[in-house]
């Protein structure tokens, strides 16, 4: 067992981003996950990674290592495993859901009819042993993160051999793909200090996602200046019922599609999402010099290595995180880095962060 002490332990797939916002909040941080980037270890004063074959179970032992009064913070991945999630929360408190509102807001279809019956807008779903109706349907794995594993099938023919409890079916909806990113303290302490007062719910922001040829996350965008009025009200409307009925706490955050229907929620990821760091509440900025603040996310194009002898202090790395340890062996497919970037415009912006994404793939293709 750990004798360090901490405030707080970090575990999921990925963990930088949410231990550099713990670390700026004045938190001692101890960190688990699959990856043990190069600039986890600049915010954690303790850093563990796992092999992926035994994830997640072996982050049980792992936390065993620490003694049992420090709270966890889960992140990307394990919000798809609440059985885990208790046993954990039966060992040590939680800064997040627990397994029962996981259980809950992680149904598809529990969340839609909730929705419905709200009086919200909400999309037509169906499970894994339904075949849909004519038409344009999204297939869903129960378990995805990172938008991985989703497909666009056009008039599904589903034949009984293939029914499977594994997806869910869910029309598919033009518009404009959005996060909102909410902080509430329903059932625990406003642990960031994220406003000089006690609040129930903090509306931290909106981010749109990077358009993709697949469904895969590749990043997000964000608009310093906000959204109007209106936008703000009917979101945080949105937020306070679904943190009521589904009992959420901590940080969450909502997938959205935006049309002149209205605003329709894809689904509810229930801890610490990929886009928060963006935000200026988390982020701990003053304010931004340029209206847009955005990140991407650059994935292998082929096997390749970090060379033995790189050193990443030798670059500015103003602008890039998640930074791979030298020898580090990489999948096709797999994340490398993530950069990020500022700008005047949205426009310009895209171009900084495509031009990055294309000279670090050919750095390492």
């Amino acid at each position: 067992m750990s004798d360090a002490q901490f405030d707080l332990i970090i575990a999921g797939g990925s963990v930088r981003a949410a231990c550099q916002a713990a670390h700026a909040a004045g938190l001692r941080v101890a960190t688990i996950d699959l990856f043990a980037d190069v600039d986890t270890s600049w915010y954690a004063a303790e850093v563990i990674q796992l092999d992926r074959a035994g994830y997640p179970d072996n982050l049980l032992p792992a936390l065993d290592r620490f003694n049992r009064s420090i709270p966890l913070m889960y992140t990307g991945g394990l919000e798809n495993n609440p059985d885990l999630i208790q046993r954990i929360n039966a060992k040590r408190p939680l800064w997040g859901n627990d397994s029962n509102t996981l259980r809950r807001v992680r149904d598809p279809i529990l969340l839609q009819r909730a929705l419905r019956l709200a009086g919200f807008p909400s999309l037509k779903t169906l499970s894994g042993q339904q075949s849909p109706a004519t038409g344009i349907w999204m297939r869903k794995p129960l378990q995805s993160v990172g938008g991985i594993g989703i497909q666009k099938v056009r008039n599904p023919r589903t034949k009984a051999d293939q029914l499977t409890d594994r997806f869910y079916w869910q029309k598919h909806l033009t518009g404009n793909q959005m996060s909102v990113a909410f902080f509430s303290t329903l059932l625990s302490p406003d642990k960031f200090n994220l406003s000089p007062r006690q609040i129930s719910l903090q509306l931290l922001g909106t981010t749109q996602a990077l358009t993709t040829d697949d469904f895969t996350y590749q990043g997000s965008l964000y608009r310093h200046q906000g959204m109007s009025s209106e936008w703000n009200h009917e979101v945080k409307r949105l937020g306070r019922f679904l943190q009521s009925h589904f009992q959420l706490t901590g940080f969450f955050g909502i997938d959205l599609i935006v049309n002149d229907r209205g605003i329709f929620v894809l689904e509810v990821n229930p801890r610490w999402t990929a886009s928060m760091e963006l935000l200026p509440q988390v982020a701990r900025l003053e304010g931004s010099p340029t209206p847009y603040s955005g990140k991407q996310i650059i994935y292998a194009t082929c096997d390749m290595s970090v060379p033995i002898n790189w050193k990443w202090f030798n670059l500015d790395n103003t602008f890039l995180a998640d930074l791979p340890r030298p020898g580090t062996h990489i999948n096709t497919g797999d994340p490398v880095l993530t950069v990020r970037a500022n700008a005047i415009t949205r426009t310009a912006l895209l171009k900084k962060l495509d031009e990055a994404r294309r000279e670090w793939q050919a750095k390492w293709s």
